[in-house]
């Protein structure tokens, strides 16, 4: 004969509330941005590559179709910017606008040699591009943490870990484009690059985990899906064994044996970069409102 539930055993948590509007496509536009504002920079700094510039710039120019298709009507798309001086969301889209305006006039100059009578046009539009690189890869993080209402988000290591992970994926969506092109040469140079901002990707999230288990009665809800509940397999699976200590193994014995295996790091590189993405699809859906009362 069954047993009547028990209302107060300790699965039934009364008042916890999971945020409903951030989903797959914010995840996807997230990552998109971050991926590409990280390719670019990688792309125009540390090992220069013009098609990595040009794949950087399209795959921004993506998330924002991404975020066109999530608002469902175009037109809406000019209230983003109605309100720089409070919202990071309308900063957030003045700076993805400036960095495709800035990075596909500096790609189109170097390319086509349109100012030859001004040889520092394209490193001037390079420049800016980057700034606004930089903030298009902080501003998701900053407007997470700015919801007050949600704890697991109210933290400064969100915008951290978003900044970092753009970093990681633009990297290994470098490594993809290099592999693709036959520059697996190119990848030596940025093995140890690779290896450390791996590394110092995994030391952050770990902390901001131990950060969750310490924290408030909503925050430690949010760290319980992540590690034990609906979100583990995602997270436990795709973004911290898959999408950070598989990779690492793989890139340490690379750098040890100092023997390049194409197909490994193609490997690792997509693991990379799928961990990229259910890294910021787990951390939206762990958003947690506390209880009323």
């Amino acid at each position: 004969m069954a047993h009547p539930a028990n209302v107060f055993s300790e699965d039934y948590r009364i008042g916890f509330k999971a945020q409903q509007v951030w989903s797959v496509p914010h995840a996807l536009e997230f990552f998109l941005l971050g991926t590409g504002a990280g390719l670019y920079l990688f792309s125009t700094w540390f090992s220069p590559f013009a098609l990595g510039q040009l794949v950087g710039e399209l795959t921004v120019i993506a998330a924002g179709m991404s975020l066109m298709v999530d608002l469902g009507q175009p037109k809406r798309l000019w209230r983003t910017f109605a309100n720089l001086g409070f919202s990071w969301i309308s900063r957030g889209a003045l700076s993805v606008f400036v960095f495709l305006a800035a990075a596909l006039m500096g790609t189109a100059a170097r390319w086509l040699n349109l100012f030859p009578s001004l040889p520092s046009f394209p490193l001037a539009c390079e420049v800016i591009a980057s700034l606004s690189a930089l903030v298009t890869m902080l501003y998701p993080g900053l407007v997470l943490s700015s919801y007050a209402s949600i704890p697991s988000w109210n933290s400064p290591m969100v915008p951290l870990l978003f900044f970092v992970y753009s970093w990681t994926t633009g990297l290994a969506a470098e490594w993809v484009i290099l592999l693709f092109s036959g520059m697996i040469n190119r990848l030596a140079l940025s093995l140890e690059s690779g290896f450390l901002l791996i590394s110092f990707t995994l030391i952050s999230l770990l902390t901001h985990l131990g950060g969750m288990a310490r924290g408030s009665v909503a925050v430690k809800e949010g760290f319980r899906l992540l590690t034990r509940g609906s979100l583990s397999g995602w997270f436990i699976g795709g973004v911290l064994c898959a999408g950070l200590l598989l990779p690492l193994l793989i890139i340490g014995a690379a750098l040890v044996n100092r023997e390049i295996n194409g197909l490994s790091l193609l490997i690792s590189a997509i693991l990379v970069l799928s961990g990229g993405f259910f890294f910021r699809y787990c951390i939206l859906k762990a958003g947690i409102y506390p209880p009323l009362f």
